[in-house]
């Protein structure tokens, strides 16, 4: 496996620098490098949304609820896949286009509802990235592990490093421009690859071999109630309170409604497709393997070619090993991007963002705002690694750490969703963000530690609610609004 990993790695770093080689010496522009000038193909728009969605963490997600509770595990996609409809009545009906096309997220937060709500955003946005990006981290490092099982320590942990150091070396040279070349070409690999890998397993695939409760909709709930529900939320809200989401249509803005609802309808039947039927699949197809845990999932699946030949099985590997690679890295790339974007435009307010998109102005001190960009992006880049490590030694599993992640990016929901509504009067952000954060954490570090999950939930972790919890808390914003409001 060490021989089909460096294969891989090989593959993906020779790709990368073809595709980058002219940022080696283009100079960098401030518009051009954050939003692509506004003037990225819907197309490409597309494959950034996917491969921001895809991820390892999707694969290995989809996976396990393909194993765990069957055929319904599409299911659960296409709640998040209606999310993107969702974003697209916004788009249509609603202020997202001209807000997104005139500023970021945070800084219209920061507009509408004044700069505490703006500055207590930024920091549930960035953690929320960094430890988004550290539970990457850590779904490939234990896939890793399992796969190099008499490997060196140093040698597992390099492969992580490395993804994460190419995801950061192209980023912090080219900006989206370049993370849409790159997502573009590994997007279209990707579907053919996963494609040809959805084929070979259907070929093999034996239904009669799968316990007959994975056919039924009642599976569906085999989660627990509670923890469906908590599923459900974060699936469907995501895409309108993620930053990420909101740069990659800025990018394709410039193309009016049309451009962005077109990106909007490319990403959500490709992130259908995969991790949704993709992983529902792969997991399925696992249904009599032995000794199957969260750790090995996606390992055991690789595995399950092993009968073919051995020259085509060590091809499929390798290019099962890219994608799964790949998945990770232009996952990372887009939340580094939007989190040295929020330090530098959000917090620090080195330039003012809605001036540079509407060509107001031009950037007054580029060398200082790439200067900042750089340092903010290595910053970021050392505590993922900080939080993934951290991940490894806490108790939380794998598939637990996704509830800890959403936690701010939940905390967003309903301040973005009155903004898109035009009714930011009638929503108090400060406090709602606030209290949100605040009602994420109490399953994690209050009632996971210290009170006993009553049987009659159906879950067997408090994690697990606490994207419901962040969504409730925040609805504090709708009791108590703004003074201004009070008064009317």
């Amino acid at each position: 496996m060490t021989i089909y990993l460096s294969f891989a790695l090989l593959i993906i770093c020779l790709t990368v620098l073809i595709l980058t080689r002219k940022s080696f010496y283009e100079k960098r522009e401030v518009v051009k490098y954050f939003w692509g000038d506004k003037e990225l193909s819907s197309g490409a728009g597309g494959y950034l949304l996917w491969s921001t969605e895809l991820s390892l963490n999707g694969l290995f997600y989809h996976t396990w609820l393909g194993y765990t509770i069957g055929i319904y595990s599409i299911f659960m996609q296409m709640i998040f896949v209606f999310g993107f409809v969702l974003l697209g009545h916004f788009v249509k009906k609603g202020k997202f286009y001209e807000l997104a096309n005139s500023d970021t997220l945070h800084g219209n937060i920061g507009r509408l509802y004044g700069n505490r709500a703006r500055i207590i955003a930024v920091i549930a946005s960035l953690v929320t990235f960094i430890t988004f990006s550290a539970w990457e981290i850590s779904i490939l490092n234990d896939f890793i592990k399992i796969s190099l099982s008499n490997a060196t320590d140093n040698l597992i942990s390099f492969i992580p490093l490395a993804i994460l150091f190419i995801a950061f070396f192209y980023t912090i040279r080219g900006g989206i421009t370049y993370n849409s070349k790159i997502n573009t070409a590994t997007g279209r690999a990707t579907f053919i690859i996963l494609l040809g890998g959805v084929i070979l397993t259907i070929f093999n695939f034996e239904p009669n071999a799968i316990d007959a409760s994975k056919w039924q909709p009642a599976n569906l709930l085999s989660l627990g109630i509670i923890a469906f529900i908590s599923n459900a939320l974060f699936s469907l809200f995501w895409q309108i309170s993620d930053m990420s989401t909101w740069q990659n249509l800025t990018a394709v803005s410039n193309n009016k409604k049309e451009g962005i609802l077109k990106a909007l309808k490319f990403s959500r039947y490709s992130i259908l497709f995969a991790p949704g039927v993709v992983g529902t699949i792969f997991g399925m197809s696992l249904a009599n393997a032995n000794n199957l845990t969260e750790s090995n999932i996606l390992t055991r699946f690789m595995e399950s070619f092993s009968y073919m030949p051995p020259i085509v099985s060590a091809i499929i590997t390798v290019l099962i090993l890219i994608i799964f690679l790949t998945a990770s890295m232009t996952m990372i790339d887009g939340q580094l991007l939007a989190s040295s974007k929020l330090v530098v435009f959000d917090l620090l307010k080195l330039d003012d963002a809605n001036k540079l998109l509407t060509g107001e102005k031009k950037a007054d001190d580029v060398k200082k705002i790439f200067k900042i960009t750089d340092v903010s992006t290595i910053l970021i880049t050392v505590f993922i690694i900080f939080i993934a490590i951290l991940f490894a030694i806490g108790t939380l599993s794998l598939f637990e750490m996704v509830y800890v992640a959403v936690i701010g990016q939940m905390a967003l929901v309903l301040p973005a969703i009155y903004m898109l509504k035009g009714k930011e009067k009638k929503y108090n952000a400060f406090l709602g963000i606030s209290f949100g954060i605040i009602g994420g954490l109490i399953p994690i570090f209050i009632l996971k530690i210290f009170v006993p999950v009553p049987e009659f939930l159906g879950i067997n972790t408090w994690v697990i609610i606490a994207p419901l919890t962040t969504f409730l808390f925040s609805a504090i914003g709708i009791i108590y609004k703004p003074l201004e409001t009070r008064e009317e």
